[in-house]
């Protein structure tokens, strides 16, 4: 019987709700990296973990890696969320840049939409999208790959959806078997 471990890292609440969804699924609980113990990782051998995507990379997952410790005999699924439309955006640099060429081999990864709204974001936060909406109008052979993000910047926008999950599922789910 395998033990199922969703973990998560959120601060604006989207990867904790996709969290919540998978951990509602497979009939198991959603955790903070927070409040994760070593010992549940190390107990499972499907682990879960979402992290929000943000300029520095993924949320929380130098704390997962570190309660982890070795990966041997686990099953790894990561999901990342942030605002671009995986359909049409390359996550090779982030996933070179947070995983060994071991880990980018043997983890399976999936890519969500989450949500944003603007006035909630934190100062630097802000000052970042801000930075990025200049950087972008400063390329205009980036305006109509980034229309999206131009259309939603300083409101709120909400891309989560529940279905997007369902590959995740259905991966897990193998596993499991």
């Amino acid at each position: 019987m395998s033990k199922i471990a969703v973990v998560y890292a959120s601060k604006y609440e989207s990867t904790e709700i996709y969290a919540e969804w998978l951990a509602q699924e497979l009939d198991v609980q959603a955790l903070s990296i927070k409040k994760t113990k070593p010992e549940l990782l190390s107990e499972s051998n499907i682990l879960i973990y979402g992290g929000g995507l943000y300029a520095s990379g993924i949320k929380g997952l130098k704390e997962f890696k570190k309660k982890c410790g070795a990966f041997q005999n686990k099953k790894v699924v990561i999901f990342t969320v942030g605002l671009a439309d995986p359909q049409k955006t390359d996550y090779s640099e982030i996933l070179k840049n947070s995983f060994t060429e071991d880990e980018r081999e043997s983890f399976k990864f999936f890519h969500l939409r989450g949500a944003i709204d603007c006035k909630e974001l934190s100062l630097p936060h802000r000052a970042m999208m801000a930075m990025m909406m200049k950087m972008l109008k400063s390329k205009p052979e980036s305006i109509q790959e980034n229309e999206e993000f131009f259309a939603s910047y300083g409101k709120r926008t909400d891309f989560k959806d529940k279905r997007s999950l369902i590959p995740v599922l259905e991966y897990v789910k193998q596993l499991s078997d």
